[in-house]
């Protein structure tokens, strides 16, 4: 492979990839679950997680562990995920019905729109309906 960019006159003009900070430690993915979070890191979210995205499953997995500063205290607090999700699927079973619930109670719809010969799948909410429902709670309105 180095003969290719040799012969291209590339081969004097490379770099490392990358450069080790001075203050860099590897290694700290040193248990198997700690390995688990290092492997689905890169590939979670499908091309992989974005530093705001990192950010968040370690929030996650704080308050996962309970050590998260000023979590609170609530029935469930010491159950671990089998304790309430006995399968897989049930897992995401429950995310989608919570979903489900969600998007009931804010009142999505559903219809299908045609334009041009093609219809298209189209979800909305009534615009007067959202706005007079925020209408209602708002604490201060400006019109």
């Amino acid at each position: 492979m180095w003969q290719h960019y040799k012969e291209l006159h590339d081969w004097g003009s490379n770099r490392p990839l990358v450069t080790k900070q001075k203050t860099c430690q590897p290694g700290r993915f040193d248990s198997y679950r700690m390995r688990l979070v290092q492997n689905f890191a890169p590939i979670g979210g499908g091309g992989g997680m974005s530093l705001t995205d990192q950010e968040k499953l370690f929030n996650v997995l704080d308050a996962w562990e309970l050590t998260q500063a000023g979590q609170p205290v609530d029935a469930s607090h010491f159950l671990g995920i089998r304790d309430t999700f006995g399968t897989k699927t049930s897992f995401p079973d429950a995310l989608r019905k919570d979903i489900d619930d969600a998007v009931e109670d804010e009142g999505w719809l559903r219809a299908d729109r045609e334009k041009g010969g093609e219809r298209y799948p189209v979800m909305f909410r009534p615009a007067k309906d959202v706005a007079l429902a925020r209408l209602r709670v708002a604490r201060k309105i400006k019109l």
